[in-house]
């Protein structure tokens, strides 16, 4: 059966994980893949970006690509100057459960956390 709205399971973090949500819907259409997709161009903190366990890639409500091994910088894009983006040693991401859940977005960035992390 095909994954849908309706059908799908939530996203929601493991105990222990913080999970960096990114939209890239908008993005996969400018970029080669889904790795350039989600890596670059956030506007968003080191100190909060750091904190993440794992980052996903959702396009149209689903997880499309999961990241377990960020290394977070600042860009060396002047357009794009402030901003951050990561490199990952896994470009195709990692296997996850985190792999095909569905989340709602309501802005390019989320983090999702159990109740036992601070951020």
């Amino acid at each position: 059966m095909e994954k849908t709205v309706s059908n799908a399971e939530p996203l929601k973090p493991l105990d222990g994980d913080v999970v960096l949500c990114l939209c890239i819907s908008q993005l996969l259409k400018e970029r080669s893949s889904l790795y350039e997709a989600t890596r670059k161009y956030w506007n968003l903190t080191l100190k909060t970006a750091n904190k993440a366990t794992h980052v996903v890639g959702i396009y149209k409500g689903f997880v499309k690509i999961v990241f377990d091994d960020m290394e977070w910088r600042f860009t060396d894009n002047e357009e794009f100057k402030g901003r951050i983006e990561f490199i990952s040693q896994h470009p195709d991401g990692v296997d996850s459960p985190y792999l095909g859940k569905y989340f709602r977005m309501y802005g390019p960035i989320s983090v999702l956390k159990n109740s036992h992390h601070q951020l």
